[in-house]
């Protein structure tokens, strides 16, 4: 199978909304379909990641010469159907506090924004150093891509980064792009931009980078916001995900979006007692999580409903996020105590 790029017409395909790097694993990237009709993903688009080379090689795992060569380890392949004029997030899947390469999980504040649904075509958010799902451990100097398969061709819809930038290091790996040219993140280059960041594509944005571009200025087409600094900053920063303001979208048309009502209840539940979960719209899936981010239960309903029990045996005392995925494609999370 070839590989190519094409120009794209405006509001025509899936672009890169928002790109999310926190530290550690808190990572995640959400994307926009600018169009009138729904796109379906299934089997059609993946996301690759292109690791940065060095001056001496390479950082981890393989690094494609080309923009053309995408690294195999390094494609999540995208399930599920994104609406119009609406978002689909991707969040990094790390569960293992103390793992061996991240210490610490993914915030569950940003797995709940997350629309990919876990083990479908396969472990498809994987494990770090894994065969699969590497595109939600980038680095900040890694190139991100979404490219779909047109015929016997694969297309590359959009593109964040500059493949083949040796950028500026930062305990001997490269770090960031940044905000003065040639933004490799060098002495006088400004701040790092790509690290600690969430990007937010501008609203004039109508569709992606098709091609490696001469030179990655994050700030053409992203306004950023900084690391937040307290709880509440960061939780109204993660709110940011899966919504975003195109001019793609014509006046009067909304985001396909509406309010969903979850709830649980008793509300504390205590040990021997069943949490009854409601919401709004029909519940497909639910993942019930620590607030250290840790998966206690998940479980995929045979038959999507508005509600269902839930057994809280077994489960120390403390505060729970539940994450649940409805049919409709959208998300919505609630909180319960065990006590």
């Amino acid at each position: 199978m070839t590989q190519v790029s094409t120009v794209k017409a405006q509001c025509s395909d899936l672009f890169f909304s928002k790109y999310l790097s926190d530290g550690s694993s808190n990572k995640a990237f959400e994307i926009y379909n600018p169009t009138a009709a729904p796109i379906v993903l299934n089997g059609n688009y993946y996301v690759a990641r292109y690791k940065t080379p060095t001056t001496s090689g390479n950082t981890s795992g393989p690094v494609p010469s080309t923009i053309s060569t995408p690294a195999d380890g390094d494609t999540l392949w995208l399930k599920g159907t994104i609406q119009p004029y609406s978002t689909f997030v991707v969040a990094n899947p790390e569960v293992t506090p103390n793992s061996s390469n991240f210490g610490a999980v993914c915030d569950p504040r940003i797995r709940a924004k997350a629309v990919q649904p876990n083990g479908m075509l396969g472990n498809v958010y994987g494990t770090y150093g894994s065969s699969v799902g590497d595109p939600t451990y980038f680095k900040g100097s890694d190139v991100l891509t979404i490219e779909k398969k047109v015929g016997g061709s694969i297309v590359i819809v959009d593109l964040f980064g500059r493949q083949g930038d040796y950028m500026a290091a930062s305990n001997s790996k490269p770090s960031a792009w940044s905000t003065i040219a040639p933004y490799t993140g060098g002495a006088g280059m400004g701040t790092w931009i790509t690290k600690g960041y969430l990007m937010g594509r501008k609203q004039t944005i109508k569709q992606g980078v098709t091609a490696n571009p001469s030179a990655f200025n994050p700030l053409l087409e992203y306004d950023t916001i900084a690391k937040p600094h307290t709880p509440a900053d960061t939780t109204a920063l993660y709110n940011r995900l899966g919504s975003h303001t195109c001019d793609c979208r014509p006046a009067g048309v909304q985001e396909y979006t509406k309010s969903i009502i979850s709830t649980v209840y008793p509300n504390p539940v205590v040990e021997g007692g069943k949490l009854t979960v409601t919401s709004s719209e029909l519940i497909r899936s639910y993942t019930i999580m620590s607030v250290t981010g840790a998966i206690v239960k998940e479980e995929e309903l045979v038959q999507a409903k508005n509600n269902f029990n839930i057994s809280v045996d077994q489960m120390p005392k403390g505060v729970y996020f539940v994450a649940l995925r409805h049919s409709n494609g959208l998300s919505s999370l609630t909180r319960f105590i065990k006590n």
